[in-house]
C-alpha cells in the first residue's frame, strides 16, 4: 500500500518540499489525485461534483512511535466518509451527520485530532497542527448547523454579542477565555456557561518548604441552542510550574443527548455532571462547588432544555 501511494503525484519526491511537509494533510480536488490505492474503495458521487476531500499520508516516524495509517475523508450533503489504510487493506466508515453522537477535536502543540463517534463507530484521525485549516470544512460539516439569512456585518455583532457573554473569563483564566471564544460558531446562540478553575490537590514540602505542587487542571462546559460543548486541558491534573498547551474541545449535539443528571461526589470535585447519549454514551464532567463559577445557572440552564436528573 505504501508504495503504491508513493507512486502518485502526491508523494512524489521533491527536493524543495521538507520531508515533514510531505506526511501534511492535502485536499484532494478530483478523483485523478486519489491515490491508486484508495481508488476501488473512494466512493462513487451522486452529483458529477468532486467532494471536498483530504488526504492524511501514512506516518512512521520510528519503532517507537505508533504508525499513523494513510487516510482519506471525504465530505458528502449528509455524511462523512473515512478509507483508511490499515495492513494492505481499505477500510471504509460512513458517519451520518444526523448520527454523529460527539466530535472531539484535540490540539497540542504540533498534535491535532479529530474523533468522530456514532453508535456503530469511533474513529480517530490524527495530523498535524499546522495544517488544521483543511480539517475545518470537516469539523463545521459535522458539528449541528447554524442557518441564518441576516447580512454578514449584522451577523458579526450578533457574534461578537454571543461571545461577550465569556467575558467573566476575561481575569479569571486568559486561556480558557480564549478557547470558549474559538469553540462558538456564528450564528450559535450561548444559553449559559459553567467555568471550574483549577483545584490545588497536594504540596509536597521539604525542609519546610514546597518542593511539588499537584493541581486539578480546569475546564468549561458551554451550553448553547444547538450543542453542548466540553472544553478541557490536555491533562487531568499537572504540576503548578508545569506549562500546559492546546486543549481538546468535545462537542455535543443537542439532539443526541438522552438526559443529564448531577450528583453529589466525594473529593475536591464535590459535585458532577453525566451527560448519556442517545446510544447511552456517558461523558463526564466534574465541579467543584466552592470554586466553580455559574455553576446554579448551568444547571438550571440543563434543566430548561434537558431531562436533568438530580441525586
Amino acid at each position: 500500500m505504501t508504495a503504491e501511494l508513493i507512486k502518485t503525484a502526491w508523494f512524489s519526491y521533491n527536493t524543495s518540499t521538507p520531508p515533514s511537509m510531505r506526511m501534511w494533510a492535502r485536499t484532494l480536488t478530483s478523483r485523478e489525485e486519489v491515490p491508486s490505492g484508495f481508488q476501488d474503495a473512494f466512493p462513487a458521487s451522486s452529483t458529477e461534483e468532486f467532494p471536498y476531500t483530504v488526504l492524511i499520508p501514512e506516518e512512521h516516524v520510528s519503532p517507537f512511535h505508533k504508525k499513523r495509517n494513510a487516510t482519506l475523508l471525504s465530505l458528502y450533503e449528509d455524511k462523512l466518509v473515512i478509507l483508511e489504510s490499515v495492513r494492505g487493506k481499505v477500510v471504509s466508515t460512513a458517519y451520518p451527520f444526523n448520527a454523529t453522537m460527539y466530535l472531539e477535536h484535540g490540539r497540542v502543540l504540533l498534535k491535532s485530532w479529530l474523533k468522530i463517534s456514532s453508535p456503530w463507530h469511533s474513529t480517530t484521525v490524527m495530523f498535524n497542527t499546522v495544517n488544521e485549516k483543511v480539517l475545518e470544512p470537516i469539523i463545521e460539516a459535522i458539528r449541528p448547523a447554524v442557518p441564518s439569512d441576516a447580512p454578514e456585518k449584522l451577523r458579526q455583532a450578533r457574534h461578537q454579542q454571543e461571545l461577550s457573554k465569556f467575558s467573566y473569563l476575561w481575569k479569571m483564566n486568559f486561556k480558557h477565555f480564549n478557547l470558549s471564544r474559538q469553540s462558538i460558531q456564528p450564528g450559535e446562540h450561548i444559553l449559559e456557561s459553567v467555568y471550574q478553575p483549577e483545584i490545588h490537590l497536594n504540596t509536597l514540602n521539604l525542609f519546610g518548604r514546597p518542593v511539588f505542587s499537584k493541581y486539578l487542571t480546569g475546564h468549561l462546559a458551554v451550553l448553547t441552542d444547538k450543542e453542548l460543548i466540553l472544553i478541557k486541558e490536555s491533562q487531568h491534573t499537572k504540576s503548578l510550574k508545569e506549562p500546559l498547551f492546546g486543549a481538546i474541545y468535545t462537542y455535543i449535539p443537542r439532539s443526541q443527548i438522552k438526559n443529564v443528571s448531577f450528583q453529589c461526589t466525594t473529593g475536591k470535585t464535590d459535585y458532577a455532571m453525566n451527560v448519556t447519549l442517545a446510544d447511552n454514551t456517558r461523558l463526564r464532567a466534574e465541579f467543584a462547588t466552592e470554586s466553580a463559577v455559574n455553576l446554579e445557572l448551568f444547571k438550571d440552564a440543563c434543566s430548561y432544555n434537558f431531562i436533568v436528573e438530580q441525586a
